[in-house]
Parts: structure tokens; sequence; C-alpha cells
């Protein structure tokens, strides 16, 4: 039987900022930045974009390309 997955996963980088109490080296607060999220690259530049087993593939495919784009999050 033949596997007919159409799922990809499309990486991304969101900053988080972290409130330390240092006098009492205590994590206070965590606090992620959606609206600074990017769509997360490697170092040659290429977007980073996985099969549905977690296999890197490669962004200039047509069926990467899609899932990269429909990825990109909308905020409310």
């Amino acid at each position: 039987m033949a596997d007919n997955k159409t799922t990809a996963w499309v990486r991304y980088v969101m900053p988080v900022m972290v409130e330390v109490d240092y006098e009492h080296d205590q994590v206070l607060r965590v606090v992620t930045l959606p609206e600074k999220i990017r769509q997360d690259r490697d170092d040659r530049g290429q977007f980073l974009v996985y099969d549905d087993q977690f296999i890197r593939r490669h962004d200039d495919d047509q069926l990467w390309l899609h899932a990269s784009s429909e990825a990109e999050p909308r905020w409310q």
C-alpha cells in the first residue's frame, strides 16, 4: 500500500525573552515574541523544510516551496 502523506514541516525561529531575578537566581517569566517570528534558514540561506518523517527537503522543489509559503503564521 502506498503512503500518500501530504504534510510537511517548516521550521521557524521565534525570539524568547526570559525575565530573571539575578539576586535570587530565579527565572520569573518566559515570554515569546510572535510578532518577531521568521522562517529559519540554513547557513546557505535556504529555508528549512522537512517531510512528514522529518527528513530535510530542499525548498527549490515545487511541493516544498508550496508548503513553505502556506506555513506563514497568521496572527489575529
